[in-house]
């Protein structure tokens, strides 16, 4: 009966913020970094630069989250991303996706105030062995902390940069929203721009 089916959620890039399956919810979490648990049948390595993978079907997805993942993708990974989400993703409004990453908007006003100290208690120790302000927004906008290397970050968004994308990508109803624990990574709880949207 359709009534009982569970809503499909993806959660995108979860690195170690996994989100649980429940009674009616099945959370596939999807990452492609070795650090990740992958013992349990919720949790999938695969690489999202290559798209979703092939099993998830048009039109079947209630909800996609992706938190302090998509800076890590080149723009044009970001959108053919977004594309892939866009074609699971129920439609009528019933599907929404909700992306959250390191707010740049935000950091260059931090930046310019001399305020970046603001952050360290969210930040690896590296970030507090450098005074520079420079440092340290490079370290936040680029990824550039001790793990991050190569699949640091490659994109920074701006709410207006962030509405353009997902408007490009034929999303509708763009939304900010405040920091939620049950879906957002903790590291960027205090510098974090989220939106969420439908098609």
């Amino acid at each position: 009966m359709k009534g009982l089916e569970k809503r499909l959620w993806l959660n995108l890039g979860s690195g170690n913020l996994l989100i649980p399956s429940s009674e009616t919810v099945h959370c596939i979490n999807i990452d492609w970094a070795d650090d990740v648990p992958y013992a349990c049948d919720t949790v999938i390595k695969h690489d999202l630069r290559d798209g979703l993978p092939k099993f998830i079907q048009s039109d079947s997805v209630d909800f996609i989250n992706m938190s302090q993942f998509f800076e890590h993708l080149n723009l044009y990974d970001e959108i053919k991303l977004l594309e892939d989400c866009h074609r699971v993703l129920k439609k009528n409004g019933e599907g929404k996706l909700r992306i959250s990453v390191p707010d740049a908007g935000l950091l260059s006003v931090k930046y310019e105030a001399k305020q970046m100290n603001e952050f360290a208690g969210v930040q690896p120790a590296i970030y507090s062995q450098f005074q520079n302000q420079s440092i340290k927004l490079s370290l936040l906008l680029f990824g550039s902390l001790d793990k991050h290397g190569e699949s640091g970050h490659k994109m920074m968004w701006t709410i207006g940069g962030m509405i353009e994308v997902l408007q490009k990508t034929h999303f509708e109803n763009i939304e900010p929203v405040p920091f939620n624990s049950s879906f957002d990574a903790p590291v960027a709880e205090n510098h974090q721009l989220a939106v969420e949207c439908g098609i």
